[in-house]
């Protein structure tokens, strides 16, 4: 078993070099993780590649597998093959948590990702877990921690809109073609919405799909502003 929290960084903020022609050789030819649509490689989650990549060199059959990663693996197009399992790195996903209500955590929103390998079909739906919650304090030790904390027992189905994929709790119609105009996107976001009987207040984790800025970055310093002159 191997369990890990890798670094948290989407590709396009890795220095420009050979580490970077590396990491998108790993991504797109090694392990096959974006190969649909390259323009998404710049915010790909390097936690991503950590996760398949340590399952490809440390598990043996029958191993399993388990990693806090960024919610974007949940979500987000460039991720769409570690959702779906069509990667190659012999290695399927069993479990999902979605950690996005629980504060305080992490500046972006988190998630927990379990495999197993060697790879079956995927069991649809995924098994899954929604956990919310407020801490008294970031760090807290889990006994502390579990005062605070609730799990709501959930399933996810792999939804596909034109080249767009995403987890949801409901079995969606795939819509296959292109990619949907904005409007498309905006009523498919509420038709889905509706059907869970949902207001737009308490959408359901998961619902921040193909926003590119949901990526996580390194947190800039914060600058001092300038003091202003006061004229007398």
């Amino acid at each position: 078993m191997v369990v890990g929290n890798p670094p948290w960084l989407s590709y396009r903020y890795v220095e420009k070099g050979a580490y970077q022609e590396f990491l998108k050789k790993e991504i797109t030819e090694t392990y096959k993780l974006l190969t649909r649509r390259p323009e998404l490689l710049t915010h790909m989650e390097l936690g991503a590649l950590f996760f398949v990549r340590s399952a490809a060199l440390f598990l043996k059959d029958g191993g399993r597998i388990g990693f806090v990663l960024p919610k974007s693996v949940l979500v987000a197009d460039q991720h769409h093959a570690l959702r779906e399992g069509s990667h190659a790195a012999r290695l399927r996903l069993t479990q999902v948590w979605d950690s996005e209500g629980m504060r305080p955590l992490f500046n972006v929103p988190a998630s927990v990702a379990f495999g197993e390998k060697p790879p079956k079909k995927t069991d649809w739906p995924l098994a899954g877990r929604i956990i919310t919650g407020e801490l008294d304090v970031r760090n807290a030790w889990p006994a502390e921690a579990e005062k605070h904390l609730s799990a709501t027992t959930t399933e996810y189905w792999l939804s596909l809109k034109g080249t767009r994929s995403y987890f949801s709790e409901t079995k969606e119609k795939p819509i296959m073609g292109e990619a949907l105009t904005e409007s498309s996107l905006r009523k498919a976001r509420r038709l889905s919405r509706a059907a869970s009987g949902l207001s737009r207040s308490s959408r359901p984790p998961g619902w921040g799909w193909m926003l590119p800025d949901r990526t996580s970055k390194p947190t800039p310093a914060r600058s001092k502003r300038p003091k202003r002159s006061i004229r007398t």
